[in-house]
């Protein structure tokens, strides 16, 4: 009864007397108009392509896609989503879910988007219009995108192909038991990304930047970029314990608060993702602990870590 009810939902979908078939590729861009902090480097030009398949058990699902070429080189992201359908706005919340397969430019950065778009038909086209903001807790601004049907007109038939061919790399599910074995290898791939990160942050060389004693061991620190904002995607670890996970550092600070162990040397380690568009990656960090702050100027690269290492007197 569910799956009835989703498929005529997106097939037959009908506001003032007009149908509104949603599934197929939609075709366009989606600009930013505002970001707090944000930076994005400068490339080429770049598109989305939104592809909703169907229905499965419980939901509307698709792909997403973004390219765009830097110094001539093509990048990619592809990422998940599902559709909702509001009868009483006419509008479709487009929400990406997941990423699938990650092949951006390393200054670039990975944002989930939640669509809020309007469907309308003009001269028997059909396009999907509105507005986006970010999905994900990592704020990466909000914009506006515009799909159509129409497929983009590329000067040099090979960029066309390499857009075409990246709809192709992932075949969607078409049932809820593939969705949810689906979903496991997506979780099971992050994991193995992480480990993959772990081990390659281990075997970089080690910059000690600060040493700081301890009386108490709470501690809480702020980081941001405090200079020009390059894109430098960050991991922060301590005690080898992922606590910040591929964060881009911009002018507004992020919070964390860790508590030291007694008894041994608790280091904080500073992981570059990226070397930004201004290598190395750095950050400002101001620590507060026995009561008293320390700013620290903290530089890592895609060869050594920048740390802080606390010890308990």
């Amino acid at each position: 009864m569910i799956g009835t009810m989703l498929v005529l939902m997106l097939l037959t979908v009908v506001h003032t007397a007009k149908a509104q078939f949603i599934t197929g590729k939609w075709y366009g861009v989606s600009p930013l108009t505002s970001s707090p902090g944000y930076h994005e480097s400068s490339k080429e030009p770049e598109g989305d392509i939104l592809e909703i398949a169907g229905v499965d058990s419980n939901r509307i699902h698709g792909l997403s896609y973004h390219y765009s070429w830097v110094k001539g080189k093509f990048y990619y992201v592809i990422k998940t989503l599902e559709c909702t359908y509001n009868a009483k706005d006419n509008k479709w919340t487009i929400q990406e879910t997941s990423i699938k397969d990650n092949h951006l430019h390393p200054a670039e950065y990975t944002c989930l988007h939640t669509y809020i778009l309007t469907f309308s038909t003009s001269n028997q086209k059909d396009s999907l219009t509105g507005t986006w903001t970010a999905a994900s807790a990592d704020d990466c601004g909000a914009g506006v995108g515009k799909f159509a049907r129409t497929k983009p007109i590329f000067t040099k038939k090979a960029d066309a192909d390499s857009v075409e061919a990246i709809t192709h790399i992932i075949t969607l599910p078409k049932d809820g038991i593939d969705v949810r074995k689906d979903l496991a290898q997506v979780v099971s791939k992050d994991k193995l990304k992480k480990e993959a990160e772990f081990q390659l942050m281990l075997s970089r060389s080690r910059t000690l930047i600060q040493s700081i004693p301890l009386q108490s061991p709470n501690i809480k620190v702020l980081i941001w970029d405090n200079n020009v904002l390059d894109g430098d995607n960050i991991s922060l670890y301590f005690n080898k314990e992922l606590i910040l996970n591929r964060k881009r550092i911009t002018a507004e600070p992020i919070e964390l608060e860790i508590k030291a162990v007694r008894g041994q040397e608790n280091e904080l380690i500073m992981y570059a993702n990226n070397l930004g568009d201004i290598p190395p990656n750095t950050a400002m960090m101001r620590v507060y602990a026995n009561g008293k702050q320390y700013e620290v100027f903290m530089s890592s690269d895609e060869h050594s870590n920048g740390i802080i290492r606390f010890t308990m007197e």
